[in-house]
């Protein structure tokens, strides 16, 4: 049985609801960027105008500080409070939380460092957390150097660690788990995945039941051969070059299956996942309430999947209705064309790199050069 459990954070929830151990890692992470960040901490707090963030203030359970409280509660006393917690909240914690116990079931089919999965852990409670996301604002970095240095603040980890962890070739953002961007030209921020917060909400009877948060198997499908003798050769074809790829770990290999609606072109593909005994998972067209997932969570599905997949044996991805995704001009690989520019070196790259073998499907096949 799954039990959800939100911890989204705000200025509501009361002192006694902030002892939950759930908590801690987001304290520790908050205490140490307010003590060892000094912009931050300006931001955060002086002498004549009080604090700037309640929500940080409510959270950690700080003193009430108005204006004139100079004499009665000296700066130097707020600070003694936060490093005192801090080293309490350190001493006690086991880092045993629902999102850290999620992220490393995760971590082994992305083999994802222990840096990673701490950049990842502290991603996705900036989602649900309030206060955390507030203290991470008052830094205002811009520059991804600092940013590093700053994540390296809270996870107490060294800046060149996180800078690796973070590069654009790791685990973290090629497959589309991290992304960070400028907001408003005003400071760096870091997001995640669509659907991954909500993945890493929930407590997981195991492996399995995570992985169906991203990972969608495919039916096995009740049409035989004999079903399409018109592509009997196009079938033998098929087969052979997808049972040697399988069998020899071959990157690269995609197939397209493209005609009108109602033609069996989804049968057809999981008749190929089983004459070369291989397992189907389709990438997700629809999130977990049932709304149509867009057009890059759809590609970031795909990139998890590969990702995820890439060491299983006899696996398979089938990705459906490739033309909302691609609708004119880019996919040069099938002959297909898309007007996303962004997409376009990617999807190329990724067509000739992908561990796991693919199969795309397309209704439309006007987009299709006559010459494929």
């Amino acid at each position: 049985m799954i039990h959800r459990r939100r911890i989204r954070i705000s200025h509501h929830h009361s002192t006694h609801a902030f002892n939950d151990p759930e908590y801690t890692p987001a304290k520790i992470w908050i205490l140490r960027i307010l003590l060892g960040n000094s912009t931050a901490f300006r931001r955060f707090f002086n002498e004549d105008e009080g604090y700037s963030e309640h929500s940080i203030v409510e959270f950690l359970d700080l003193p009430p500080y108005e204006l004139g409280d100079k004499v009665d509660l000296p700066p130097s006393r707020i600070l003694r409070q936060m490093k005192e917690t801090l080293a309490r909240l350190q001493k006690g914690s086991c880092n045993d939380s629902c999102i850290a116990r999620n992220i490393r079931m995760l971590a082994k089919h992305l083999m994802l460092s222990e840096v990673q999965q701490k950049i990842l852990e502290l991603a996705v409670t900036m989602e649900v957390c309030e206060p955390l996301s507030d203290c991470l604002n008052l830094a205002k970095v811009v520059q991804e150097s600092r940013f590093h240095a700053l994540l390296g603040l809270a996870l107490n980890v060294p800046r060149l660690s996180i800078r690796e962890a973070l590069s654009r070739d790791g685990a973290l953002r090629k497959t589309g788990l991290i992304k960070l961007e400028i907001e408003f030209k005003e400071r760096l921020s870091m997001e995640v995945m669509d659907g991954l917060r909500d993945a890493m909400l929930v407590e997981h009877a195991g492996e399995e039941d995570l992985m169906q948060h991203f990972l969608v198997p495919g039916r096995s499908g009740s049409l035989e051969r004999h079903n399409f003798p018109h592509l009997a050769k196009d079938l033998d074809i098929v087969t052979g070059l997808l049972d040697a790829s399988l069998e020899q770990k071959t990157k690269g290999v995609n197939i397209l299956l493209y005609g009108p609606p109602g033609t069996g072109k989804t049968e057809l593909a999981r008749l190929i996942s089983r004459e070369v005994d291989a397992r189907l998972f389709e990438v997700k067209t629809e999130d977990e309430d049932g709304d149509p997932t867009n057009e890059n969570g759809r590609l970031m599905g795909y990139r998890l999947s590969q990702y995820m997949l890439a060491r299983s044996k006899r696996a398979m991805i089938l990705f459906d209705e490739v033309e909302d995704i691609f609708p004119a001009r880019s996919f040069s690989f099938f002959g297909l064309e898309s007007t996303s520019a962004k997409n376009k070196g990617w999807i190329n790259k990724a067509l000739e790199e992908n561990p796991v073998p693919t199969i795309w499907i397309s209704n439309q096949i006007g987009h299709l050069d006559p010459a494929v």
